[in-house]
């Protein structure tokens, strides 16, 4: 493994970065970029060169047939656009491999960061603190949380580069078709509401299904810590329907 990737490396980097943003508003953020800012925006440019040379494509068949098209174009030309198109789909499955590849390391290393914090951080919680915090919650944050920030970092630039596909291929659109490519708007225009009501929908069930977790990990940990205790009044058989309803309610 590379000294980059390691967690101790990685954590030495944000803790310096942390005092330095720690009392910002987003000073979480602001330290992840100090520590894999290069590697996210690089990430970012990849992104962006390879959508540019997608987007290129449609001009190259264009071309390509408007020379099948011409008796009288020289033969020489259609090599040309033919080799033309050839590099340009390679380069694009090159650099979307080598950008996923990029992203990928970036949400390990975050992710990386995140839960050796939260560990540290937990470990050395107050009494007081301890009472505001379950451990299901800080289990939910190790876990959950920063899995699904390491998913994110594969689909994150897709946030602005979804934009810019739409609206290049909204203009080629109306200028081969005209007004015609309005029906299409139209009907892209009446599916938001139905995405908003899916994606609202989908997560208040993410916030069910958390605050389930919670409540499972919680009595878990409630009969793991008190296990003598229960062994002794013979609590068995309560408990284990305890958890069982836990069990049932999060599935």
């Amino acid at each position: 493994m590379k000294k980059e990737d390691t967690a101790a490396y990685l954590l030495e980097k944000y803790k310096k970065a942390w005092i330095k943003f720690r009392g910002a508003k987003y000073g979480v953020l602001l330290s992840l970029n100090a520590v894999l800012g290069w590697s996210f925006w690089y990430g970012g440019f990849l992104r962006l060169v390879a959508d540019l040379l997608t987007l290129v494509t449609p001009f190259i068949t264009s071309f390509l047939l408007t020379y099948l098209s011409d008796t009288r174009a020289p033969v020489w030309s259609g090599y040309f656009w033919c080799l033309i198109l050839f590099i340009t789909q390679l380069l694009v499955a090159f650099i979307n491999a080598h950008q996923s590849d990029i992203m990928a390391r970036v949400g390990m290393r975050a992710r990386s960061v995140l839960v050796s914090q939260i560990y540290q951080k937990a470990a050395t919680m107050s009494n007081k603190a301890r009472l505001k915090r379950t451990v299901g919650e800080v289990t939910n944050l190790m876990s959950i949380d920063t899995q699904r920030l390491s998913d994110a970092a594969l689909y994150i630039h897709m946030a602005w580069s979804a934009v810019i596909q739409i609206i290049v291929c909204l203009a080629f659109l109306f200028y081969y078709l005209q007004l015609a490519v309005f029906a299409g708007i139209g009907v892209m225009i009446l599916l938001f509401p139905l995405q908003i009501v899916v994606v609202r929908t989908f997560a208040k069930y993410r916030v069910m299904f958390l605050k389930q977790t919670d409540i499972r990990i919680r009595a878990m940990s409630e009969m793991l810590n008190g296990i003598r205790i229960i062994k002794f009044f013979c609590w068995e058989d309560s408990y284990k329907k305890k958890i069982y309803a836990c069990q049932s309610c999060h599935c």
